[in-house]
Protein backbone atom coordinates (compact mmCIF):
# COMPACT_ATOMS: atom_id res chain seq x y z
CA UNK A 1 0.00 0.00 0.00
CA UNK A 2 2.33 2.72 -1.22
CA UNK A 3 5.44 1.04 0.21
CA UNK A 4 8.17 -1.20 -1.14
CA UNK A 5 7.37 -4.85 -0.37
CA UNK A 6 11.01 -5.49 0.62
CA UNK A 7 12.16 -2.33 2.41
CA UNK A 8 8.87 -0.87 3.62
CA UNK A 9 9.97 2.53 2.31
CA UNK A 10 7.15 4.74 1.08
CA UNK A 11 7.16 5.63 -2.60
CA UNK A 12 7.51 9.35 -3.19
CA UNK A 13 7.45 9.48 -7.01
CA UNK A 14 6.03 7.05 -9.53
CA UNK A 15 9.35 6.66 -11.37
CA UNK A 16 10.82 4.75 -8.40
CA UNK A 17 8.02 2.14 -8.41
CA UNK A 18 8.60 -1.17 -10.17
CA UNK A 19 6.11 -4.00 -10.48
CA UNK A 20 7.66 -7.40 -9.77
CA UNK A 21 6.02 -10.73 -10.61
CA UNK A 22 6.68 -13.08 -7.70
CA UNK A 23 6.17 -15.98 -10.09
CA UNK A 24 7.67 -15.19 -13.52
CA UNK A 25 5.16 -14.33 -16.23
CA UNK A 26 6.42 -17.19 -18.41
CA UNK A 27 5.38 -19.54 -15.58
CA UNK A 28 1.91 -18.00 -15.47
CA UNK A 29 2.70 -15.52 -12.72
CA UNK A 30 0.06 -12.95 -11.99
CA UNK A 31 1.06 -12.27 -8.38
CA UNK A 32 2.49 -8.76 -8.54
CA UNK A 33 4.15 -6.72 -5.82
CA UNK A 34 5.58 -3.20 -5.85
CA UNK A 35 9.25 -2.63 -5.12
CA UNK A 36 11.78 0.17 -5.48
CA UNK A 37 13.71 0.22 -8.76
CA UNK A 38 17.10 -0.77 -7.23
CA UNK A 39 15.43 -3.60 -5.30
CA UNK A 40 13.96 -4.90 -8.54
CA UNK A 41 17.40 -4.72 -10.14
CA UNK A 42 18.83 -6.72 -7.22
CA UNK A 43 16.08 -9.35 -7.41
CA UNK A 44 17.04 -10.02 -11.03
CA UNK A 45 20.80 -9.45 -10.77
CA UNK A 46 22.57 -12.49 -12.22
CA UNK A 47 26.23 -11.50 -12.20
CA UNK A 48 28.49 -11.10 -9.19
CA UNK A 49 29.24 -7.52 -10.21
CA UNK A 50 25.56 -6.55 -10.47
CA UNK A 51 24.74 -8.21 -7.15
CA UNK A 52 27.55 -6.38 -5.38
CA UNK A 53 26.63 -3.06 -7.00
CA UNK A 54 22.97 -3.22 -5.93
CA UNK A 55 23.79 -4.61 -2.46
CA UNK A 56 25.76 -1.42 -1.84
CA UNK A 57 22.96 0.77 -3.23
CA UNK A 58 20.15 -0.97 -1.34
CA UNK A 59 21.85 -1.43 2.07
CA UNK A 60 19.36 -4.08 3.21
CA UNK A 61 19.13 -5.30 6.78
CA UNK A 62 18.78 -8.98 7.69
CA UNK A 63 14.97 -9.07 7.48
CA UNK A 64 14.90 -7.18 4.18
CA UNK A 65 17.55 -9.53 2.75
CA UNK A 66 15.39 -12.50 3.74
CA UNK A 67 12.43 -11.01 1.83
CA UNK A 68 14.66 -10.27 -1.15
CA UNK A 69 16.07 -13.81 -1.21
CA UNK A 70 12.57 -15.28 -1.10
CA UNK A 71 11.70 -13.25 -4.19
CA UNK A 72 14.97 -14.26 -5.90
CA UNK A 73 14.24 -17.94 -5.29
CA UNK A 74 10.72 -17.61 -6.70
CA UNK A 75 12.23 -15.97 -9.79
CA UNK A 76 14.75 -18.80 -10.19
CA UNK A 77 17.86 -17.01 -8.90
CA UNK A 78 20.28 -18.08 -6.19
CA UNK A 79 20.14 -16.54 -2.73
CA UNK A 80 22.49 -13.69 -1.96
CA UNK A 81 24.70 -14.15 1.09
Amino acid sequence: MGKCAVTGQEFTVTSEIHCHHKTPKYKGGADNILVLKPIHKLIHANTKEAVEKYKVICKLNKEQMKKLNNLRELAGYAKIV
